[in-house]
């Protein structure tokens, strides 16, 4: 069988669908030796695929640089039919949310989430209209769509009346080897003034769904009605709609901002936190969780979309509109600390790349034995 993946969202900067690409090519090519795989590179980004992915992956030249949008639009749904032609592959996978109409194989998309639906104020106008658009049609050729969790799934088959029997939750994971030991960690903490706090840490973009004002004043509540006091340290890019965000971090003495920071200092702050909090409405998988309990630091989460799916019994969970549960949460989660943290260490059992990727292939060899 010869499965084409479509990398052409495989840059450097490509946030999570680099991950999610990088750790199923890496590990479709550990665990299948039976199936051919040819995995399709945007010609702007080949430097950083031979950079990092290993040199047995096959690999083709999709032609249509990221700067060149429309062209990529209008074009690339002849290319695909092309290559095709020439390739003969049996299985068509897209690791995102729409792909090519094209027959003669069979055709496979991954959504990790419907925020283009659900919050489409999150994308430039036309490019809203653009994935919109291409995600509806898509579901009209698509044979098989992987979801990353229940939760999207669900949301598929309510929004659009989809058949819930093609739709397959396959779970993504956290790359482990990414997550180690900083040689240099106490230097880190000084230089960002955290040596010896007790902080909370909470990382994601800065947007309205990642719910931070409200978080920010539940923080400073708990501070202001007890005699520990907290420092909240929150970490992520300017997004979208960041401006109230950013003024509540502003206007109070108890957050620490950080925009983006090196991975060393990320894996610091995530491993010396007193607890992580993830305030977030919205999340299709939601990883940072997972992340903190790879240095077995337990969770404050919220009780809403795809969260308690993946984070099962290693959290506290609270409603994320309500400042009073999220306050009654934090000071839950510090007390049963100990606890909660043997526990996000076995609910991060349930996730690894390596079943990811052997659920993936059964899928492939389950749609081809379909005929």
């Amino acid at each position: 069988m010869k499965i084409a993946l479509n990398c052409c969202y495989y840059g450097e900067k490509s946030g999570g669908i680099k991950e999610y690409i990088y750790n199923l090519v890496t590990n479709l090519l550990r665990v299948d030796q039976n199936n051919q795989y040819l995995f399709y590179v945007s010609v702007d980004d080949l430097d950083y695929w031979l950079k990092t992915m290993p040199q047995e992956a096959k690999y083709k030249i999709f032609p249509f640089p990221r700067k060149a949008k429309l062209k990529r639009a209008l074009r690339q749904n002849r290319f695909w039919k092309k290559e095709f032609t020439t390739e003969r592959f049996d299985i068509f996978h897209s690791p995102f949310f729409h792909l090519p109409n094209i027959e003669g194989c069979k055709k496979i998309m991954t959504v990790h989430d419907l925020r283009f639906r659900r919050y489409p104020e999150s994308y430039p106008f036309f490019r809203r209209i653009y994935v919109q658009h291409a995600f509806k049609s898509s579901l009209q050729w698509v044979d098989r769509i992987i979801t990353v969790s229940r939760f999207t799934k669900n949301e598929i088959t309510d929004l659009y009346s989809y058949n819930p029997d093609y739709i397959v939750p396959i779970h993504e994971a956290v790359d482990h080897k990414r997550f180690h030991d900083i040689e240099n960690a106490e230097t880190i903490l000084n230089e960002l003034g955290l040596a010896g706090q007790g902080y909370l840490l909470t990382v994601g973009h800065i947007e309205p769904r990642k719910n931070y004002p409200l978080l920010i004043e539940a923080v400073e509540e708990l501070n202001s009605s007890s005699p520990e006091q907290y420092q909240l340290v929150i970490v992520g890019k300017k997004n979208y709609k960041y401006k109230k965000t950013l003024q509540s971090i502003k206007n109070s003495e108890q957050v620490r901002y950080l925009s983006f920071v090196p991975h060393e200092t990320l894996l610091t702050l995530y491993k010396n936190a007193l607890l992580f909090v993830f305030p977030s409405f919205y999340e299709g998988f939601g990883f940072p969780p997972l992340e903190a309990a790879q240095f077995n630091i337990p969770s404050a989460v919220s009780n809403v979309s795809s969260i308690p799916e993946i984070c099962g019994e290693g959290a506290v969970y609270f409603d994320p509109f309500s400042k009073d549960e999220m306050k009654r949460a934090i000071k839950e989660g510090i007390e049963r600390r100990a606890e909660l943290q043997k526990k996000a260490a076995d609910n991060l059992r349930r996730f690894s790349w390596k079943n990811t990727a052997e659920q993936t292939v059964a899928l492939y060899e389950e749609l081809m034995n379909d005929g």
